[in-house]
């Protein structure tokens, strides 16, 4: 993976970061079904794929922990960059897919760097 990033909010503003090396994506399998030809062997169908990217951050700024938390809340529909280094225009349209805030805030004394893991699911 690429070790600049970016993810854009329509009207809200693009953030860039780098993720911890041992971040990953997978791409997950989606309408897969299996068929019989007419000789009896099975034939495979898969529809589509998704991506699956699960990035750790460390380092993060309060302003841009509160942006992934409200996007995250919102379920706002995001514009990714997974590479920023070798194929900058490439985009993917995703969701952040994490089952509680991505990264929790710990109150105004601690308002300096955050960390935590971001799960993005390609829509």
């Amino acid at each position: 993976m690429a070790d600049v990033m970016q993810i854009h909010a329509a009207g809200s503003g693009t953030i860039t970061f780098s993720p911890v090396s041992d971040g990953h994506y997978r791409p997950d399998m989606l309408n897969t079904t299996i068929w019989r030809a007419d000789d009896g062997s099975p034939f495979f169908y898969k529809g589509g794929t998704k991506e699956h990217y699960e990035l750790r951050l460390t380092n993060l700024s309060y302003a841009n922990a509160i942006a992934f938390n409200v996007w995250a809340a919102a379920k706002t529909r995001l514009t990714f960059y997974p590479d920023q280094v070798y194929a900058a225009g490439a985009t993917v349209g995703v969701y952040i897919a994490n089952e509680t805030l991505p990264f929790q805030m710990w109150g105004p004394n601690f308002r300096v760097l955050y960390a935590g893991t971001l799960i993005l699911t390609e829509e």
